[in-house]
């Protein structure tokens, strides 16, 4: 028989975290996260003010030299505005002594200026001819565009050599038409000259050529100038990558040298001589050479009219 009995099951207490405990590392966690966001968020702060300072010194640096780059700029020559004051310089420097004369020449220069400008009206002047001109130079100078010429002239009555000067001219332009917006003024002939060291050969890393190159070289390069000067273009094409020749306006008559090795290259660094048929007036070229063999014979690769050309 079976024997009913009772069982009774033990049911374990469950353990449970105090509520107390678990709200504060809750919280303890909600403010790390809350600390972090907002230091990233400074940090981000911070780092995009820096780059926006940063952007604005860039800025302006950039715009201090757009203006000084456009304050040196020259004005752009235009064509148009050197036949235009070359009718303004005629007017102006050619000075009659007759009354009549002196009012044209008034009238004439009253097209050139802007308004509010007017041609000066000094009694008894002397007679002044213009002897040459030449456009010399565009400048803008505190703001206002100035053109300079070259002006040789001479003062008739006073009978003085002829004089040479520079006459300024300050003019603007307005959709391609021009005005002299102020008077022109004489200043001494600017130089334009410098004291520049001429150029000069490379010859680093190069070789000096051996006696037997030096004199196959020699022998080419009497050829080789002889048929320059004196042939055609197309004559060249066997001698040269590139063929050019004077044509035979000229006869060559010496040159000097210096030879070196590139590799396999002989690099001739020369001063030619040549004389004009016509004339028989000589004049002196400087050319650099970068010869090679083609077909055992040589061949000049490359010519530069510099002895800088290597």
């Amino acid at each position: 028989m079976f024997n009913s009995k009772k069982f009774k099951r033990e049911v374990k207490e469950k353990q449970t975290i105090p509520k107390a405990r678990n709200n504060k590392l809750m919280r303890k966690v909600l403010w790390f996260l809350i600390v972090c966001v907002a230091l990233s968020g400074v940090l981000a702060f911070m780092k995009a003010g820096t780059a926006i300072n940063q952007n604005k010194e860039l800025s302006k640096e950039m715009a201090q030299l757009e203006s000084k780059t456009k304050t040196n700029d020259s004005p752009a020559y235009d064509p148009s505005l050197e036949i235009y004051l070359n009718g303004f310089v005629q007017a102006y420097m050619n000075v009659p002594n007759t009354p009549e004369l002196f009012q044209a020449r008034t009238e004439t220069l009253n097209n050139f200026y802007a308004k509010g400008i007017e041609p000066e009206t000094f009694a008894n002047q002397n007679t002044r001819l213009l002897k040459s001109f030449d456009l010399y130079r565009l400048e803008e100078i505190d703001g206002v565009k100035v053109a300079q010429y070259i002006v040789a002239y001479e003062n008739v009555a006073a009978a003085t050599a002829t004089v040479t000067s520079q006459l300024n001219i300050p003019y603007e332009e307005k959709n391609g038409a021009f005005s002299v917006v102020d008077d022109p003024y004489f200043t001494t002939v600017t130089s334009n000259m410098t004291d520049l060291p001429s150029v000069k050969q490379d010859v680093a890393g190069l070789e000096e050529v051996t006696y037997s190159v030096a004199s196959e070289v020699e022998v080419f390069l009497q050829e080789f100038f002889t048929k320059y000067a004196d042939s055609g273009v197309e004559d060249m094409a066997y001698m040269m990558n590139e063929p050019e020749a004077l044509g035979g306006v000229y006869v060559f008559e010496s040159s000097t040298q210096e030879m070196y090795m590139d590799g396999k290259t002989v690099c001739v660094f020369a001063d030619v001589v040549f004389r004009e048929k016509a004339s028989d007036v000589k004049h002196t070229e400087s050319m650099t050479l970068e010869l090679v063999k083609k077909d055992g014979k040589y061949y000049v690769d490359k010519l530069t009219h510099s002895k800088g050309g290597k």
